[in-house]
């Protein structure tokens, strides 16, 4: 699933594409994304629609003020998350995230798409 869809979703989109072919789920706002559901693409506007179709892992590159409060809520529902720079806009709840991803031994990683290349 990928949480966002700004240029950096689109990065991560794309590559998830060319080298898996896994499904992709995108929780968007935006509603020009019609052309990405005829490539097999979920396309939704709400986290609890995404939900409903069991992602594994989520890619989190909305803004910046709600990437912890939206790991938070994947993390304790057991998703691996990949989360873009900057982790946060603030330190509250960046602890609480770091400890239920230790609990459920979750794969977390934070960091920049572009680091991969």
């Amino acid at each position: 699933m990928i949480v966002g869809f700004g240029s950096i979703g689109k990065r991560h989109m794309e590559n998830i594409v060319t080298n898996t072919n896994y499904e992709i789920i995108i929780l968007s706002k935006r509603n020009d994304l019609n052309s990405l559901k005829k490539k097999n693409i979920k396309v939704f506007n709400s986290l609890d629609k995404c939900l409903v179709e069991k992602p594994d892992i989520a890619f989190i590159t909305n803004e910046t003020a709600y990437h912890i409060p939206i790991a938070k809520k994947l993390a304790k529902l057991g998703l691996d998350l990949f989360i873009e720079k900057p982790l946060s806009n603030k330190i509250k709840d960046v602890k609480e995230v770091v400890q239920i991803s230790k609990r459920k031994k979750l794969i977390t990683l934070m960091g920049c798409n572009l680091r991969f290349n």
